[in-house]
This record gives C-alpha cells, sequence and structure tokens, in this order.
C-alpha cells in the first residue's frame, strides 16, 4: 500500500514550492522552509526508487537541476548544504544508469563543485563539501570523468580538491587527496596535457613547497629546542605527504610520475636537502644536520618510485655530481607565486595579471580566450580575432587550432602586460616547467623550452652507466666533485651517536633498497663485488671496467616505469657479470673503514647503533647473492672485535653478580638472535625520536625501548654477548674458509636430569635414587616437616606423602636453581640455615625470596650445608670449564 503522502500531487506541490525558493528574499522563516523542501524532495525520490514510480522522470521533467543552480546562486550557506545532502542521497540511490548519467551530465553538479563557498569558516559546511566530492569521485569510471571535463580545459572537480590541500583539517586534507587519487585512475590520455598546465599544473610544486616548509618547521623548532611533543603533528604531517607521493607513484601514469618527481626534487630535495648537506650555498635551508638524514631516511623508506629515487641517490651519493644538477640545487628555488602556506579562501575579481599568472598556458590558452566573459580580455579577443581573419586570407591552411595561433595568444597577453609583471610571469613560469619536467605557461626562447628535467638527466646518466660510457658522460657534461657525498663520509667521524645512528640507517636503506638501481650503486662505491670461485678474471681487466649487464639489454634503454621485479632481474645479472670481471673484494675502503673504527672503539656504542653499522657493512660486502670476502685488512679489525667481546663476556662470566644468571642470559640471547631483523630495524629508522638527542634524559620517556640508556652489568653483558653473536655470524657469513665457526646449536648443552622436568605441585614417586634431608619450615606461625630432596643441580623442596598403592611420595613445594642460592646459618640458632635466593630474567630483572630451613641439630644443619657448598662448586667448576674451552675455541677459529 502507497504512502498517501507521497503521493504524485504532493511532489507536484513540492516541487512548486522549491522553485518559488529563487524569487523569495530568504527570511528566517522562509530559510527553514526551503530547507525541509529540499530534504523532503529527497525522500520523494528514494520512496520513488523503493516502489518503482516514476518521480525521478517527473523530476528530470521539471528541470529541478535547474532551479538548484538558480537556488545556488543566492549564497545561503544552510540551504547550500542542504543541497549538497540531497545530491548526495540521490546519487547514492539511484540505480538506473540512464538516471544515473543525467546527474552526473547536467551542469549543476560542476556549479556546485565549483560554487565559491567559504570553506575556512564553516567546520560543517567543509565536512559535507568534503565527503561530497568525495563520493563523487569514488563513483567515477572511464565514462563519468568526462563530465567533469570541458572542451575548455576546464576540470572542477579537480579543482576543488587541490584547492584544499593545505586546509587546516587534516580530515579535510586526507579527503582532498583521496579525490585527486581516484581522478589519476580514472583519468584519460586528454585529461593529462590539462592536469599538468596551468592553473592545475601548479598542485604538484605546492605540495613539493609544504614539504619544504614542514621541514623547516621540524628544524627551527629542534635549533630552538621546542619540547618534542610540539614537533608530533609535523612529523605525522610529512609521513602523511610522504605515503601519499607514493599512491600517486603507484597509479604508474608516465607524465604524472615524472611531473611529481621534478617537482619535488626540484622545490625539495634538491635546494632543502642536497643542498643543505654539500657546501652548496652560504645559508642552509635546513641548518640541523640529523634532521636532514632522518627526512631522507623516511623518503626511502616510503617512496619507492625509481625515477624518483635514483635522480635523489644520483645528487646525493655519487662521487661526481653533474652541474646541471648544481645550479638546481645551490638556486634559492622559490615557492610558487599560488602557494600558500595555509589555506586561504580565494576572493575578489580576477584582472589580466591573475589570469596571466594562473591560466597562461599552450594548451588552453585559445578556447580560454575565445569563449571568455571577462572584460579585461575584450581588447585582447578583438586583436586575436584580427589575427585570426588575417591569416585566413592568406594562402597558409588554416588548422582547427594551430599552435602558431596559440603562440600569437600568448604573446598578445603578454604583451598587455607592464614589463615588471611580464618579468615576473616569465620566471615564475620557467621555474614551473622546470619543476614539472615540461614546458607550461609563458617562456623566454622564442617560447620555446630550451632544456631538459631533472628525471631526464638521471635517464642520460644511467643509460651511459648501463652501456659503460659513463666516464665519458662525466667528462663531456663537466661533472663536478660532490660535496654532499664528501660531507656524507665525513660525517661518519663523529662522535655523535645519534648522528652516526641517522647516517647508518641512511646507508643502510639506500644500499638495502630495491628501487635504486645496481649501476648508481655500483658507481656510488656502495655495491659490493665478489670473488668468483669459478672462473677466472681476465688477463687485462680493469677494475673500473663495468661490463654489459646481458646482451639483449645493450640496445635497450632504462626506462622510467622499470618494475621492481624487472630491477632485481637486471640486478642480478649484473652480480653475476661483476665476478667475471674481479677475482678479489672491490667496495668501498673509506666508507668500510669509518664505519668498522665506529663499531670497533671501546666503549663501542649501543647495541641498536653496533646494529645499524654492521649491517651496513654486511649490504657493503654482502648483497644479491654474491660469493664475497673481506680485505685481509678489514677482516683483522671485525676479528680484534669479535675478539674483544669474546675477552668481555669472559671476564663478565667471572663476576660474582652475573656468574649466577650468566648461562640463562647467553641462552636468551642465543634463542633470540636474528642477524637481520628488517621489522626491528625498519621501526627505529622510521622513528622520530632518532632526531632529538640520544642522552638527553628529557626525552629518554619518547624513546622505543632499544633505544634507551642502561648502563647495568647485566645490559653490558647482554650488548657484549649479541657483538659476539653477530661478528660470528657475519664473519663467517664472508670468510667462510678462513673463519669456520658456525653456531649452528648452543653451546651449552648439559645433560639433562630426571628433576629438571619437575614442576611444582607435581607428586613423585621416592626411591633409592633419592636423597631425602629432613627440616622444618615456618608458615603463618607454626612449623611444617619438609623434605629437601638432594639434587647436583636444583634445590628442591618437598612434602611427604603416601599414595593408594603404599608408595612413599613427595609434592613439590619449592624448586630452585642450585647455583641461584646462598646459605647463611641462622644468626641465634646453630641448627638453622638461612637460604636465600636471586632469579634473573633476561631483561635484567631479579627476584629476591628468603626462607629458614630447621634440623634436628647443629650436625644435620652443617652436613646439609656442606652437600650443598660441594654441589655448587662441582657445577661452578663444570660451567666454568665449559664457558672457557668454548670461548678459547672462538679465539683459536679467529686467529
Amino acid at each position: 500500500m502507497e504512502n498517501p503522502a507521497f503521493s504524485p500531487k504532493n511532489l507536484r506541490n513540492l516541487i512548486d514550492e522549491i522553485e518559488e525558493i529563487v524569487h523569495q528574499d530568504l527570511t528566517s522563516c522562509q530559510v527553514e522552509a526551503a530547507i525541509e523542501n529540499v530534504r523532503h524532495l529527497s525522500e520523494f525520490l528514494i520512496y520513488s526508487k523503493k516502489k518503482q514510480l516514476t518521480y525521478f522522470e517527473f523530476f528530470i521533467e521539471k528541470k529541478v537541476l535547474d532551479t538548484f543552480s538558480n537556488i545556488l546562486i543566492k549564497c545561503n550557506n544552510d540551504i547550500n548544504i542542504q543541497l549538497i545532502q540531497t545530491m548526495s542521497i540521490l546519487i547514492q540511490n539511484i540505480e538506473n544508469e540512464q538516471d544515473y548519467y543525467y546527474l552526473f551530465s547536467h551542469s549543476f553538479l560542476n556549479k556546485l563543485i565549483s560554487f565559491n563557498f567559504d570553506l575556512s569558516e564553516n567546520s560543517e559546511l567543509v565536512t559535507y563539501y568534503i565527503s561530497f566530492v568525495k563520493m563523487l569521485s569514488n563513483n567515477l569510471n572511464d565514462v563519468s570523468v568526462q563530465f567533469f571535463f570541458n572542451k575548455c580545459n576546464d576540470f572542477p572537480l579537480y579543482r576543488a580538491a587541490i584547492s584544499l590541500y593545505n586546509h587546516s583539517d587534516p580530515l579535510v586534507r586526507t579527503g582532498a587527496r583521496t579525490i585527486t587519487l581516484n581522478i589519476y585512475r580514472n583519468c584519460q590520455e586528454n585529461m593529462l596535457d590539462c592536469l599538468l598546465s596551468l592553473p592545475y599544473g601548479s598542485y604538484f610544486p605546492n605540495l613539493a613547497t609544504q614539504l619544504m616548509n614542514y621541514w623547516k618547521q621540524i628544524d627551527c623548532n629542534l635549533v630552538e629546542a621546542v619540547d618534542f611533543n610540539s614537533l608530533k603533528d609535523e612529523l605525522e604531517d610529512i609521513n602523511d605527504l610522504l605515503m601519499y607521493f607514493q599512491d600517486i607513484f603507484e597509479e604508474k601514469i608516465p607524465q604524472i610520475t615524472k611531473a611529481l618527481a621534478n617537482s619535488l626534487l626540484y622545490y625539495a630535495y634538491f635546494p632543502g636537502l642536497v643542498g643543505s648537506i654539500g657546501d652548496y650555498k652560504k645559508e642552509p635551508e635546513i641548518k640541523l644536520y640529523p634532521a636532514i638524514i632522518f627526512f631522507l631516511n623516511q623518503t626511502y623508506n616510503y617512496i619507492k618510485e625509481p625515477l624518483f629515487i635514483n635522480s635523489l641517490s644520483l645528487a646525493i651519493f655519487l662521487p661526481n655530481i653533474s652541474e646541471q644538477f648544481v645550479k638546481i640545487i645551490s638556486r634559492n628555488a622559490k615557492p610558487p607565486l599560488s602557494y600558500r602556506d595555509t589555506y586561504v579562501r580565494k576572493v575578489g575579481s580576477m584582472n589580466l595579471y591573475h589570469y596571466a599568472e594562473e591560466n597562461l598556458s599552450v594548451v588552453s590558452l585559445i578556447e580560454r580566450i575565445i569563449n571568455s566573459k571577462d572584460g579585461f580580455l575584450d581588447e585582447i579577443i578583438n586583436e586575436y580575432n584580427k589575427i585570426r581573419k588575417e591569416k585566413r586570407r592568406s594562402d597558409e591552411p588554416i588548422l582547427e587550432d594551430p599552435i602558431s595561433l596559440k603562440k600569437i595568444a600568448i604573446g598578445l597577453v603578454v604583451e598587455a602586460l607592464p614589463d615588471t609583471q611580464r618579468t615576473r610571469i616569465i620566471k615564475y613560469h620557467t621555474q614551473l616547467s622546470i619543476a614539472l619536467g615540461r614546458p607550461t605557461g609563458f617562456l623566454e626562447k622564442d617560447h620555446c623550452f630550451g632544456y631538459i628535467s631533472i628525471t631526464d638527466i638521471t635517464s642520460e646518466i644511467i643509460n651511459s652507466m648501463y652501456r659503460n660510457r659513463y666516464r665519458d658522460y662525466v667528462i663531456k657534461n663537466k661533472h663536478i666533485g660532490n660535496e654532499s657525498c664528501k660531507d656524507l663520509i665525513k660525517a661518519l667521524l663523529s662522535k655523535d651517536e645519534s648522528l652516526v645512528l641517522l647516517l647508518n640507517s641512511l646507508f643502510y636503506t639506500y644500499i638495502a633498497s630495491d628501487t635504486v638501481h645496481p649501476c648508481i650503486l655500483y658507481h656510488s662505491r656502495l655495491y659490493p663485488i665478489g670473488k668468483n670461485s669459478v672462473k677466472k678474471a681476465p688477463a687485462k681487466a680493469g677494475e673500473d671496467h663495468v661490463p654489459f649487464l646481458i646482451d639483449q639489454h645493450k640496445k635497450s634503454k632504462c626506462s622510467d616505469q622499470t618494475t621492481v621485479e624487472k630491477l632485481k632481474k637486471k640486478a642480478i645479472k649484473f652480480n653475476q657479470n661483476l665476478l667475471k670481471v674481479y677475482n678479489k673484494p672491490k667496495y668501498d675502503k673509506g666508507i668500510l673503514k669509518n664505519i668498522l673504527n665506529l663499531c670497533c672503539s671501546d666503549p663501542p656504542f649501543r647495541q641498536i647503533t653496533f646494529k645499524f653499522q654492521i649491517m651496513v657493512c654486511y649490504y657493503l660486502t654482502y648483497h644479491q647473492g654474491l660469493s664475497t670476502c673481506l680485505y685481509q685488512e678489514e677482516f683483522d679489525i671485525l676479528a680484534n672485535a669479535y675478539k674483544a667481546s669474546i675477552r668481555a663476556i669472559t671476564s663478565f662470566s667471572k663476576d660474582f653478580e652475573i656468574y649466577q644468571p650468566f648461562l640463562d642470559i647467553f641462552k636468551h640471547e642465543y634463542d633470540n638472535f636474528i642477524f637481520n631483523d628488517e621489522d626491528e630495524i625498519r621501526k627505529i629508522i622510521k622513528s622520530p625520536c632518532m632526531l632529538v638527542p640520544m642522552y638527553d634524559i628529557k626525552n629518554q620517556t619518547h624513546f622505543p625501548e632499544i633505544l634507551k640508556t642502561d648502563d647495568t652489568k647485566i645490559q653490558q653483558l647482554q650488548n657484549q654477548i649479541r657483538r659476539f653473536l653477530t661478528l660470528g655470524y657475519f664473519l663467517n657469513k664472508l670468510n667462510p674458509h678462513q673463519f669456520r665457526l658456525s653456531l649452528k646449536e648452543y653451546p651449552f648443552n648439559f645433560e639433562e636430569r630426571d628433576t629438571s622436568s619437575w614442576k611444582i605441585g607435581q607428586t613423585i614417586v621416592i626411591n633409592e635414587n633419592y636423597s631425602l634431608v629432613m627440616c622444618n619450615i615456618q608458615e603463618d606461625g607454626i612449623f611444617n616437616p619438609r623434605y629437601i630432596i638432594l639434587d647436583p643441580e636444583f634445590f628442591i623442596l618437598a612434602e611427604q606423602t603416601i599414595d593408594k598403592r603404599g608408595r612413599i611420595t613427595a609434592k613439590i613445594c619449592l624448586k630452585y636453581v642450585l647455583k641461584d642460592l646462598q646459605i647463611n646459618e641462622h644468626p641465634s640458632n646453630s641448627a638453622a640455615l638461612q637460604i636465600g635466593v636471586t632469579e634473573y630474567t633476561y631483561n635484567s630483572k631479579c627476584k629476591h625470596t628468603s626462607l629458614y630451613l630447621y634440623f634436628k641439630s647443629k650436625s644435620n644443619t652443617t652436613a646439609f650445608k656442606d652437600v650443598i657448598d660441594s654441589y655448587q662448586k662441582q657445577q661452578r667448576d663444570f660451567i666454568d670449564i665449559q664457558v672457557s674451552s668454548f670461548f678459547e675455541y672462538c679465539l683459536s677459529a679467529a686467529e
């Protein structure tokens, strides 16, 4: 049965009332009624869908969307919010494809998206608006995306999203990024020129500038010693931006990838980070060195696009750098004129300068001029039409959209500007063109783009490496010494643990990256070459010779879209070819020596720093499955550090405080030893705590547990055991023929007795194999009889019972490892003993227990104490022999 409230007559009346809104002055009562009517209309249409009625056809027939357009321009926020809600409901509840495309194709949607809402003040409005636009983008496909793009190269949906890139609300920024990603996923070839031309082309440069400003804020706050908690928002914003960049790169749109990569390098990474490491500028953009290294760490962890990462790697790690790169690094790249640090609602009328600054593009200019209704363009339009008519009279063919007329149109606009404005726009558009890697706007040199982009230079360099012509390329293109690379290696000599940790983290992420091209790793001296155990090197093979990867790749070019899988295959083949040429280790001895001197110094850095250093050494000498070995001098340094760790361990084992838990600690470290714990290392690399000074007590509460300072003896022993295991594994991995020790089994496996498996509460049958000593213990003021089961390894206290079969049994009450016991005479009772127990755990915590045992006589007390002393001495001697012989063997293996 149909609801009479939703009758066709009521629908007609409702639409009539909505049409009346256009002619009303909108008093407060009228506004409330208008909101209710617009809301009620969506209920009618949803009801129609449920009952399969034709109300939507009537909605189309009455041109309600045209009425909505007229209501929108009355600029009432409350009514407009309801319009947004109603359109959201309609789109989400339309199932008929024809109706769906009617809504999307109507001009009202673009008008609603493009309307000049004040999104800086009204939080309710911005929430509805961003949700609505995001919902539209989620419904995009190959067909529907065309409805938001017109022939004049206007893209309202994209413009709405990118205008909110710097909104104060993080949820709005996230929504805007989601919208752009949905557009990229459904972007058609004919839209790419629009996205990368003015006014939309400045979006990526604006994002890059925003990233740079986040870096500067953190750097400034750290220099001024601002509380670390105040930096969390900026750090999270940086991480969000980096993940967003990676999401864009993963869409694999070559033009978009190139534009974003170039923009990041031009506006952020080259001037901000690379330029601040090396001596390229008088005033570096980022002053705090650890902050620079941390930002690079974050970048290598989050961004995996080869085109971008390889360009950045060339500028940082190669010993020689292109002068073209140096010019970009050393110049002060000014932010785009359209950049705003915080969201500002754009108001004011357009003038000729603003038009030229933001819209002057070869791609869209003619259409914009022909269809423009802006009064300030009237004179230019008349001149343009005259020239066009004159060209029609000539013998030259006139195309629909000839490039020569576009150039003329640009010239007319630019000539109408004052000289100062024209010069400023030329500089601005030239910067944008370099950043995007493509010409945009008005440029010098007869409006031609006469240079290549950053990533184009990168492709040329990699191709020269790939074809074994890199040395010729360096000479021809005037490469100079790379100051950034020199400073990084020099900084390894620092005694600042925070900086050393960051530097080694950067080397680790760089060398271990699957994204960095193997040719770049090789020429940056961070690519290991091992010893070929099968084939001998050619007689005249030069050390600087780099072989081709494989024959079928000789004629191939390094594509910007090389996938990780293809890159891995190339790297493996590259390794195999290198092994054919070299018959001895080849790696950067300078970097390795600096790292080894740090991790093998006395006292060494804390464990996590040491671990990073060892992992960098590992990747410098053993990467991609090469058969490798160390030079003897590096092997000796590591072997000496390995021996030093053994001596430290054995000295700790003689310390009474450490002796008791020594085997427990060693077993725990052995059982939990992982040479390359990727999760732990990457967690530390991503930690913003690496920015702050390591030994600042105030900040230690923020550190991950592994980074905290702990100087207790047990912690020191743990660190030495970890060093021992790490170095032993590393040396064996690199030189298995010279270093034969491999800990395949735990070295201190003693023969287990039956008592090892006994648990408290368990009942044991007593036979002739067990010696019992009777005593009493005091519990709640009452003396209770107990039996001590004498055992060479454990102190066991039991309660004697008789089972159903008449056998003597004992229920285990207490059980302690004998080595953890201390026995003292009772101060006032010669027939009693005080038992003290110290139970250690691997995390340096201990539990203390104390109890008194009362015997029948003093002689019984003395006899029991003598037995326990004898057992403890035997156990101590046995452990000493086992530990000493094992570590003597380890020392001899390292000789």
